[in-house]
């Protein structure tokens, strides 16, 4: 069981797109800013459970029950305004597709 509402959104990133963001903010020399890097696709937690669930790592793996009716929803970034500065789009465009490579 997990104490969460499943319908609450994540915003998600892969650590090594993040590491590959950072350099390009880096080397994209755009000033003092603060910079936003996401895949731009958050997923609801029960959404993120499925997609791994899908998955040959975790096919075999039960879904955890959700045990919260409701919760905060998360919210929804729009990182087009950093990638378009640094020149950079994540290598998994979202979590479903890092799960299928994985």
């Amino acid at each position: 069981e997990v104490e969460q509402w499943g319908g609450g959104l994540i915003n998600l990133l892969h650590y090594e797109d993040a590491a590959s963001g950072s350099i390009a903010a880096i080397q994209a020399k755009v000033g003092p800013r603060v910079l936003l890097l996401s895949d731009d696709h958050p997923m609801p937690r029960t959404e993120i459970v499925n997609a791994a669930l899908r998955s040959t790592k975790f096919q075999a793996k039960a879904a955890p029950t959700f045990t919260l009716d409701e919760g905060p929803k998360g919210k929804i970034f729009d990182t087009s305004t950093t990638r378009s500065l640094i020149d950079w789009a994540p290598r998994y465009s979202d979590f479903e597709s890092f799960m299928r490579a994985n």
